[in-house]
């Protein structure tokens, strides 16, 4: 089972030298070739949220426990020295490989927080159940997705509007071949029928989007 490591850094810390465009670009060059040197290798996708250009993320798996995040995470510390925004979540199959998720040219991102004291598995049964039932109705009606997984976080993640202030996050990824097709799909009859299950969790969300740079 393939844990799913997720870090998101800050473009303004880590160009603060010089934040020209050709700065910009050899800087990524180089930390993509400091990810590929890795040992014991990953695979990683390096991309900037649509949403907020600001931010950059590093999307990868681990192949050997902890050893490939220490090497990682070694090699950001030569260019970025700001702290790091980590999500970590254990899924049944791979995000990478020749139909991966990972590879899509946009990505997108959910995280549902439901109080962590809500938490057990009967409840967990029924978010999945509802999340399957959600797909089932909007994914008939897209183009352009390439697939998803879901799961949920390895750790409690703090937010404000959860009642005792940490929760226990589902975690959804989903290809797509553009944001054009991501914005398509909200369009549809079919997502508008879809959506009230989502809702009706009652539950802060966070939604942001991918697109890949390596």
């Amino acid at each position: 089972m393939p844990l799913l490591e997720i870090l998101q850094l800050e473009a303004d810390s880590l160009f603060r030298d010089d934040r020209s465009v050709l700065n910009y670009n050899e800087k990524i060059q180089n930390l993509v070739r400091a990810f590929e040197e890795v040992n014991p290798p990953v695979n990683f996708v390096l991309g900037s949220h649509h949403q907020d250009k600001n931010a950059i993320q590093i999307t990868f798996e681990h192949r050997d426990d902890w050893q490939s995040t220490t090497s990682l995470l070694k090699a950001i510390e030569g260019f970025y020295d700001a702290p790091l925004k980590t999500f970590r979540v254990n899924l049944e199959n791979s995000v990478f490989g020749a139909d991966g998720i990972a590879t899509a040219n946009a990505i997108e991102f959910v995280l549902s927080y439901f109080p962590t004291s809500s938490i057990d598995p009967d409840f967990q049964n029924k978010i999945q159940k509802d999340f399957v039932r959600f797909d089932e109705i909007y994914s008939a009606a897209t183009t352009g997705d390439q697939g998803l997984v879901y799961g949920w976080l390895e750790e409690e993640q703090p937010h404000e509007d959860v009642d005792g202030g940490w929760a226990t996050c589902f975690f959804v990824m989903r290809g797509w071949n553009s944001m054009d097709n991501f914005e398509a799909s909200t369009n549809t009859e079919a997502y508008k029928e879809a959506i009230p299950l989502l809702f009706g969790w009652n539950a802060p969300f966070k939604m942001w989007h991918v697109e890949r740079q390596s």
